[in-house]
Parts: structure tokens; C-alpha cells; sequence
């Protein structure tokens, strides 16, 4: 079982800096900050209890088996990098972010306006995670929270 979350969104990203807030981690004035800087990149991140099947792969290679695949059109966007978060023993992998870029080398944005399904696919190992973003409903008081 994966979880699987848009983490770039404007939601999550408030939710997560609110959260280091609260535990004193990050004071207000830096969450605002943070909250201001703007993201060049989605990032999908990927969590579970079992990890197992990351722990003999690098980023590279994980880089190399995950898309955001357009369903419309069914353009593949590959990550433009990957980054392996371990627990504090560094004996565990917790989560793995993957980042994609926004826009192509040529400009245009690599999710359309009018895209209304955006899929996540990583291959690794043995195991295939394929989950759905429905971006119709990925709305905030600002517009469209990708």
C-alpha cells in the first residue's frame, strides 16, 4: 500500500509549513516566506509503511521508471529529479519525492489548462504504482492548486 500526494500544491505545501509552526520548528515569519517562494516544479511524493521495494534502487534509476502521464493528449513528462527522504538512522526509506517540471524545454506547460486527469506512473522493482489526479477538483481560493 502506497500513498501517493500532489505535494506541490498550495495546500498541502501550507498544510506541511503550518505543521512545522506548530511543533516550533519554523516561526511565522519564515512560513511566510517559504509559502512565497514560487515552485517551479509538481512534486508527487510516495510514502508507505513498506518501502522495501526502493530500498535496492538509486534516484537515478527511479528517475529512469516514473511519468506524468496527460491523459488526453498522452504525453509522458519524466521527472527531472528524484530525492529519497530516509529516517533519522538513515536505516529506513520513509518517502520518495518526485519532481517534474512545470514546462517543457520549449516553454509550454506541461499539464494544460484544460486538463482534466493528469496519472502518476512509477515502475520499480517489482512493483507498479499508478495513481490518478483528478486536477478539475485540485482547487483552492486562488484557482487551480497543482
Amino acid at each position: 500500500m502506497f500513498l501517493v500526494r500532489w505535494s506541490s500544491s498550495r495546500t498541502i505545501r501550507e498544510a506541511v509549513i503550518r505543521n512545522l509552526v506548530l511543533a516550533g520548528q519554523m516561526n511565522d515569519d519564515a512560513a511566510a516566506q517559504e509559502l512565497a517562494k514560487p515552485v517551479d516544479s509538481y512534486e508527487i511524493v510516495v510514502a508507505g509503511p513498506d518501502m522495501k521495494p526502493f530500498q535496492s534502487v538509486d534516484e537515478k534509476i527511479l528517475q529512469n521508471g516514473a511519468f506524468l502521464i496527460d491523459r488526453k493528449t498522452k504525453q509522458k513528462v519524466a521527472p527531472s529529479g528524484v530525492k529519497i527522504q530516509n529516517s533519522e538512522d538513515g536505516k529506513k526509506i520513509q518517502s520518495v519525492a518526485f519532481f517534474f517540471p512545470k514546462k517543457s524545454d520549449s516553454g509550454i506547460s506541461t499539464v494544460a489548462a484544460d486538463e482534466k486527469v493528469v496519472d502518476f506512473l512509477c515502475v520499480v522493482t517489482n512493483v507498479k504504482i499508478d495513481a490518478s489526479f483528478d486536477t478539475s477538483k485540485m482547487m483552492d481560493s486562488l484557482g487551480r492548486d497543482l
